[in-house]
């Protein structure tokens, strides 16, 4: 290094620290946890210092796109070497946050992590990064909650999905419902105790009935193509749900139906789905319809397997009421002329 002086003969002190900076930031001085040393460009500081406890140096170069390590010696904030590492070397930091980030960005990476690794990263969200996952209460304003979003949730398929998209719950702990739209934890997960105590905190929870519902209405508000044999049970489970659906909630629920379902009927020669306005079961199709190619009829032959199981008449009763039209409206004859 070639040093400076001033006017009295003396090196220049701040020459030679800046020369001392610029040797650590080029060369390779930072050892890492398994021996190795590289340079500050490649050298990261784990914040909290936690995170190095799980997340090894390949998952940490998968997770950075580049060859990152975290350094050996165990400094936190509170360390003055912190400040130095950082402002002057210029080594970073790796934060929860940036650790939720990755994670978002890299799909692939959560799928190659084995079951063991994930209750480590549940037991590190659960006690080192709450204020990343729950809400506080006090905070009326929006909060910084990125690992409610941070697809970290392993299913019951193998995939991993958010716990929340927005404000609504993504998955659920167990369901009787055989739905396969509905995100379900993997029940292996289920085995460890921190886990499931996380998952709970977390408010993962039993689906609601009324969820699985919502999901079996929204195939119509979506205006899917639906087979009828899809048709027929959703209409089952509706007429299921409706006979023990909380007081509060039914006119809500029958009023979803009503203005979203559609039932399988026949005009003319042609077998189609409509609106169940639109539709006349078949009560006068003798009296009032013989002949009518244009109007719309309820396909008694579809849904017998349900008239069977529960009654004509039940069934019936359940379709007038979210709007299966009974009898004709009377017409009006003009006449001109008398």
């Amino acid at each position: 290094v070639e040093y400076d002086y001033d006017n009295d003969g003396i090196i220049d002190k701040n020459h030679f620290y800046q020369a001392f900076i610029t040797k650590l930031k080029i060369g390779n001085y930072f050892l890492t946890r398994d021996g190795r040393y590289v340079g500050a460009h490649n050298a990261l500081l784990p914040n909290p210092i936690n995170l190095a406890d799980f997340i090894s140096d390949n998952q940490l170069t998968e997770l950075c796109l580049s060859k990152k390590a975290f350094i050996a010696a165990n400094i936190t904030t509170r360390d003055e070497a912190w400040s130095y590492l950082t402002d002057e070397i210029e080594v970073e930091e790796f934060t929860s946050e940036n650790l939720a980030e990755s994670i978002s960005k890299r799909p692939v990476f959560m799928p190659k992590q084995e079951d063991a690794w994930l209750h480590r990263l549940y037991s590190f969200l659960k006690e080192d990064a709450i204020k990343l996952w729950r809400p506080n209460p006090m905070f009326r304003k929006q909060q910084n909650l990125p690992f409610r979003s941070c697809p970290i949730i392993k299913t019951s398929k193998g995939t991993f999905v958010p716990p929340y998209k927005g404000e609504t719950l993504n998955v659920f702990l167990s369901s009787i419902s055989t739905d396969e739209t509905l995100n379900i934890v993997n029940p292996v997960l289920l085995e460890n105790n921190t886990t499931r105590q996380f998952f709970n905190e977390l408010g993962i929870k039993e689906v609601d009935e009324s969820v699985y519902i919502d999901k079996r209405i929204a195939k119509y508000t979506d205006q899917r193509e639906i087979r009828i044999d899809q048709n027929v049970e959703d209409i089952e489970q509706f007429y299921i749900y409706a006979l023990k659906v909380p007081h509060d909630k039914r006119n809500s629920f029958i009023q979803k139906l009503r203005e979203n379902l559609t039932i399988q009927c026949k005009q003319g020669k042609n077998v189609i789905f409509s609106k169940l306005s639109d539709v006349y079961s078949d009560k006068w199709v003798d009296t009032f319809f013989k002949g009518c190619n244009d109007v719309k009829l309820l396909s008694v032959a579809s849904y017998a397997s349900l008239f069977d199981k529960y009654g004509k008449n039940k069934i019936l009763e359940f379709l007038y009421e979210i709007g299966l039209r009974e009898n004709p409206e009377p017409r009006i004859e003009q006449h001109s002329g008398y």
